[in-house]
């Protein structure tokens, strides 16, 4: 953590106020999907939400925000979510299988960019990593800060920020 963000402290009701607003928004506008929030919650109840059972047919895919503060954004859902986002960014061409992937992990990207931007306001400086699959426990973990679960035309997904810290 560098002294830039050591400072900064996240009201986690802000935060999942913010995530329940942009998230339905960027499934909108990139998948044509209405996403529509069921449950928000935040602070230390957040993280007591149960695991997501049948770990093999769902998807975990996470990116790191480095700056202005240091957490994680995570999103996990159902692959046949992610098949229909698949099917609708490419329908009818060739590079539906190669994509598929491709698409949530961009989907994410653009969330937490548009977190960021909303909850620090536009010209804010931010440092996103590479979105990234989870596969299994996650090697960085810290406590949920925020945990917004959606239906996305009628399919479950959970989107959680994190506050983590790297071991060095």
């Amino acid at each position: 953590m560098t002294e830039d963000n050591a400072a900064i402290v996240i009201d986690s009701e802000r935060a999942a106020n913010v995530l329940s607003e942009s998230a339905p928004q960027v499934f909108a506008d990139m998948t044509f999907m209405d996403a529509v929030p069921v449950s928000v919650s935040w602070g230390p109840k957040a993280d007591t939400v149960p695991a997501a059972q049948g770990a093999a047919q769902r998807v975990h895919i996470a990116i790191d925000m480095l700056k202005p503060l240091s957490c994680r954004l995570e999103l996990e859902f159902p692959r046949s979510l992610g098949d229909r986002i698949n099917e609708t960014l490419y329908a009818d061409t060739a590079e539906l299988v190669d994509a598929g992937d491709d698409s949530t992990l961009e989907m994410l990207n653009v969330m937490a960019g548009s977190f960021l931007s909303t909850y620090f306001g536009s010209g804010t400086s931010f440092k996103l990593e590479l979105p990234f699959f989870i596969f299994g426990a996650s090697e960085v973990s810290g406590p949920a800060i925020a945990r917004i679960e959606l239906e996305a035309d009628g399919i479950p997904a959970t989107l959680t920020l994190r506050s983590i810290r790297y071991r060095y």
